[in-house]
């Protein structure tokens, strides 16, 4: 097991009460070997009572991630002294000097908080978290949550009078200030000075948030901060992604555009085919209707003509076309186009059934970007109003809104054959909105160039880490 503690050297103590194998571990703490088996050994700081004490505490608690306490030995070759299960590994200050990744000191985070939390379900406030009190094991790199001497489980314990670790542990942890109880909110004073150790350059504000003097404005519990640092990720991981959702979106839109005019070409050649096979079918009957038509106006001209020499009436154009029109055998343009049995071809029959789903498809692709179009002016109007998204940071959960509702307008109102489509426009539209978000300055940058104070940048801090809208900070 690594340590930063002392040299080990043997003190020559072998099996008293069965112990053996006695070597310094640390102020307080021997390793040490009981029935061949390795164990670690804590002594008491000042009074054995209170050792004791942490001892009752201790061993209530059954959690994966807090060092379990085997028994308390009277007699051991170092004194009175509580007897704990040996963990190969090192404390999380020795383990984040290696370097490690954010995933892993991210898992580790989220152990760490969970043993917290079961300590306050316990009803148990530790008081004295810091990396010192936290082994990392060797094999999985899980963490154990050592030292319960400074827990404050009731009021009147003599415990709470002797304070914590200057720089871990909460102000009113330090001073002892009766008038302010221990609650959630002194371990989480602690986690925040945890938290700037593992991740020095992230979660600036929620370790400020933490770290406040007044314990009504740090997170009231567990709970609370994990949700900011959940956001906190969400928030990061959406920036680091922007550039490429950017670009993403780019391609997309340029993709979308070239297949839509794709489809104008392949339209209009339709268009374009249909007409040229109507003209060319309308041509060839009508050129065969008016052949038999020639034909039938001959036959009867001649037939009229005939008639009208066998009864001796005088013979004159005139006469024969009055004798036309008597018969009614009138003959257009119109009455031939009349008689044309073009629509009958099966060829144009399909053209007509295919233009006819273009136009529908069209149609209904135009309903689609109007309806995602109008959310899009709707959230557009709340972006740009800056009574409302004053930062970048507020924008984000608008803009979020906007990506749910055009997701449940395509999953409930848009048929699976248009999805292209609605995600095309979609796509569109998100990138104006990121625009218009990306336009406007961080609370950082405010704070940075003096626009609001960092009690305001801390406030709005606040609201963005909860999903709260802007509202202008007031001292109030």
């Amino acid at each position: 097991m690594q340590t930063s503690g002392p040299i080990r050297q043997d003190l020559g103590l072998h099996h008293t009460e069965g112990f053996g194998d006695i070597k310094p571990f640390a102020k307080n703490l021997y390793e040490a070997t009981c029935d061949g088996k390795k164990c670690l050994l804590k002594t008491p700081r000042d009074l054995t009572s209170l050792l004791r004490r942490e001892y009752d505490i201790s061993c209530n608690l059954q959690h994966p991630y807090i060092l379990t306490p085997l028994r308390f030995a009277e007699d051991t070759p170092v004194g009175p002294a509580i007897v704990m299960e040996y963990i190969e590994g090192c404390t999380l200050t020795e383990f984040v000097a290696k370097g490690q990744s954010h995933e892993v000191l991210r898992r580790l985070l989220v152990e760490i908080l969970d043993a917290v939390d079961y300590l306050h379900r316990k009803g148990l406030i530790h008081n004295d978290l810091k990396p010192e009190n936290i082994l990392v094991s060797n094999i999985g790199n899980h963490i154990r949550i050592i030292d319960f001497g400074l827990s404050d489980k009731d009021a009147e314990y003599l415990i709470k009078r002797l304070g914590g670790t200057e720089g871990s542990s909460a102000p009113e942890v330090i001073d002892d200030d009766t008038n302010v109880p221990f609650t959630a909110s002194s371990d989480v004073w602690s986690l925040g000075y945890i938290i700037s150790i593992m991740f020095p350059n992230r979660y600036r504000n929620i370790v400020k948030k933490c770290r406040r003097q007044n314990p009504k404005d740090r997170y009231p519990d567990i709970g609370s901060l994990e949700k900011a640092l959940c956001n906190a990720d969400r928030l990061r991981r959406f920036l680091i992604l922007l550039p490429f959702v950017f670009c993403a979106i780019a391609l997309v839109v340029m993709s979308a555009y070239s297949y839509h005019q794709k489809r104008l070409q392949e339209e209009a050649s339709l268009k374009h085919r249909l007409d040229s096979l109507r003209n060319e079918i309308q041509h060839e009957v009508i050129y065969d209707t008016l052949l038999t038509t020639q034909n039938v106006i001959q036959t009867t001209y001649q037939t009229v003509y005939d008639t009208l020499v066998t009864t001796k009436h005088e013979v004159t154009h005139e006469t024969i076309y009055d004798t036309l029109l008597t018969t009614k055998h009138e003959v257009t343009y119109e009455t031939v186009i009349d008689t044309i049995v073009v629509e009958s071809s099966p060829q144009v029959e399909d053209l007509k059934r295919r233009l006819a789903e273009l136009q529908k498809d069209s149609a209904y692709v135009a309903k689609i970007e109007k309806d995602i179009k109008k959310m899009y002016l709707e959230t557009k109007k709340i972006l740009e109003d800056p009574g409302k998204v004053p930062y970048l940071n507020f924008g984000y959960q608008y803009t979020r809104k906007w990506i749910d509702d055009v997701e449940k307008y395509k999953r409930e109102s848009c048929p699976d054959k248009y999805h292209h489509e609605c995600r095309t426009f979609f796509d569109k539209y998100l990138y104006l909105l990121n625009d218009i978000v990306n336009s406007k300055p961080t609370i950082t940058d405010a704070v940075e160039k003096g626009e609001i104070t960092e009690e305001a940048g801390e406030y709005y801090w606040s609201l963005v880490d909860e999903y709260k809208p802007f509202k202008p900070f007031s001292r109030k």
